[in-house]
C-alpha cells in the first residue's frame, strides 16, 4: 500500500496563485500540517511551517521506518512544497520563547496546530533507567538515522502491541539484531497494530509472545541483561536475555506552553469544532485531535479540511 501518493499534498501540475491573501502558519510538519500548508498555498495564502526538530516531516520522518515509507519520498514531497513557496523553519519549537504572541506580532492571521502525539507514556518498570532501554520514538529515530546500530550479538526485546511496537520489532530484525522478541499483552486479534505488519514481523523471524506483559528489566553493570515478562492471566513468567529493550506503551498529546490556552478533551487531546480550537484563529487536526490510531490518510484529510475552515474564517474576518 502506498502511504503517500506523488500528488498527496500538491497536484503534479498546478498554476499557483500569488500568495497575497494573508499570512498563515502551520505548527509541526507531519502529514496534517503538510496537507494544510499545501491546501492554503493553493488558495493563495502565504504559508510558513514551523518544525521543532532539525528535519521536516514530523512522524513521517521520525516515526516511520524506511521499510514502510522511504525517506526520499518524504523529502521529495517536502521539496515540492518549498518549490511552491511554502517556507519551512526547522529547529523552531512552539514554546514560551516562540509563542502565540510572537506569531501575532509576525503578522500571522491563522494558525494550524499539527503537533501530533510526541509524548511517549512513561516506562513504569524496574530497570527503566538502565543503558539500552528506549521508548519507541527514540528507537525508531535513532536506528533510522544510524545513531544506533544493531548486530548479531544483540537480543532485542520490544514490549507493546501497537503499531510502533511492531515497527520497532521489524526494524530490529531488518537492522541485524541476532534475536528479536515482541512481548504483546493482547492476543493476535486484539492487537491494535495492523495485522499485515504483524504477519511481516513473523516472516522476519521475530518471536512473538502473545498474552504477556512487561514486569521488570534486569541489568548488569548498569546495562540491560534480561527482560522479565508475566502472563496476563497470572499463570506464569518468562525471562529473556536482552541487550536492548524498547517499550511502546502508547503516546499522548503534549500541550505546548505557548500562550494558546487550548482546551483539552476528556481524552486529553485538542478539542475542536469544525477543526477550530477554542482559541480564535487556531485550528487543528490529525492525531493531536483524533488520537493514537490516526492514519496518514486521515491526517492528510484533516489538514485539507482544516485549510477550508481557515479560508472561511479569514474571509469572514475581512468582511
Amino acid at each position: 500500500m502506498t502511504l503517500l501518493t506523488p500528488d498527496c499534498f500538491l497536484p503534479d501540475t498546478v498554476d499557483l496563485p500569488a500568495p497575497d491573501k494573508g499570512k498563515t502558519a502551520c505548527i509541526g510538519s507531519g502529514p496534517a500540517s503538510l496537507a494544510c500548508a499545501a491546501a492554503l498555498r493553493l488558495k493563495g495564502y502565504d504559508v510558513t511551517i514551523f518544525e521543532a526538530l532539525p528535519k521536516a516531516g514530523g512522524s513521517l520522518t521520525y516515526c516511520l521506518p524506511d521499510y514502510k515509507l522511504a525517506q526520499h519520498i518524504v523529502d521529495e514531497q517536502i521539496q515540492r512544497l518549498e518549490n511552491a513557496g511554502i517556507k519551512i523553519m526547522v529547529n523552531s519549537p512552539f514554546c514560551t520563547s516562540f509563542n502565540a504572541k510572537k506569531l501575532e506580532k509576525m503578522g500571522f492571521q491563522a494558525v494550524f496546530l499539527g503537533t501530533g502525539l510526541w509524548e511517549d507514556k512513561k516506562i513504569n518498570l524496574g530497570g527503566a533507567d538502565l543503558n539500552g532501554v528506549f521508548n519507541a520514538s527514540s528507537f525508531l529515530a535513532l536506528t533510522k538515522f544510524k545513531a544506533l546500530t544493531l548486530s548479531e550479538k544483540d537480543s532485542l526485546v520490544v514490549a507493546g502491541s501497537d503499531r510502533f511496537a511492531v515497527h520497532c520489532a521489524a526494524v530490529g530484525a531488518l537492522n541485524g539484531a541476532g534475536k528479536v522478541f515482541l512481548i504483546a499483552r493482547d492476543s493476535f486479534n486484539e492487537c491494535s497494530a495492523d495485522k499485515t505488519d504483524l504477519a511481516f514481523v513473523l516472516s522476519l523471524g521475530v518471536s512473538v509472545l502473545y498474552g504477556f506483559e512487561a514486569k521488570k528489566i534486569l541489568g548488569t553493570n548498569g546495562s540491560v541483561s534480561k527482560f522479565r515478562a508475566r502472563a496476563s492471566d497470572g499463570t506464569g513468567e518468562t525471562e529473556l536475555n536482552a541487550t536492548k529493550v524498547v517499550c511502546s506503551f502508547g503516546r499522548g498529546f503534549s500541550k505546548p506552553n505557548a500562550g494558546c490556552s487550548l482546551m483539552l478533551s476528556k481524552n486529553k487531546l485538542i478539542e475542536t469544532r469544525n477543526f477550530a480550537t477554542l482559541k480564535e484563529g487556531y485550528f487543528s487536526g490529525g492525531s493531536a485531535v483524533r488520537g493514537e490510531n490516526t492514519t496518514i490518510s486521515q491526517s492528510v484529510d484533516d489538514g485539507k479540511k482544516a485549510a477550508e475552515q481557515i479560508d472561511i474564517y479569514l474571509k469572514n474576518k475581512q468582511k
